[in-house]
């Protein structure tokens, strides 16, 4: 059997890397970037832009989904999404236990 190269854990690296998105981004940024800029300077600007923006858009998404945690810890909330989960797993059983090959 041949040697691997890369180890288990160096794949891991790789991927945490986010390869496809550098590669993605590599391929994506420069179309953005005038004729009569400095390519890597700007480059690195809509990358620096991109983060921000993503670091805002998580951000909000942790605000909406805490205040959204609260909300569906109240237990009238929680009684009616039981209820409503029950409900939809005791059909998907029978519908289940009627159903034939």
């Amino acid at each position: 059997m041949g040697k691997r190269i890369l180890t288990p854990e160096k794949r891991g690296f790789l991927l945490y890397l986010g390869l496809k998105a550098a590669a993605f981004m590599i391929a994506f940024y420069p179309q953005f970037v005038p004729a009569d800029r400095p390519l890597f300077s700007t480059t690195a600007l809509l990358a620096l832009l991109q983060v921000a923006v993503e670091i805002a858009l998580y951000l909000a998404l942790a605000a909406v989904v805490g205040r959204a945690g609260a909300w569906f810890r109240r237990p009238v909330v929680r009684r009616r999404l039981e209820a409503v989960s029950g409900t939809v797993l005791i059909v998907l059983g029978l519908r289940m236990a009627a159903a034939t090959r």
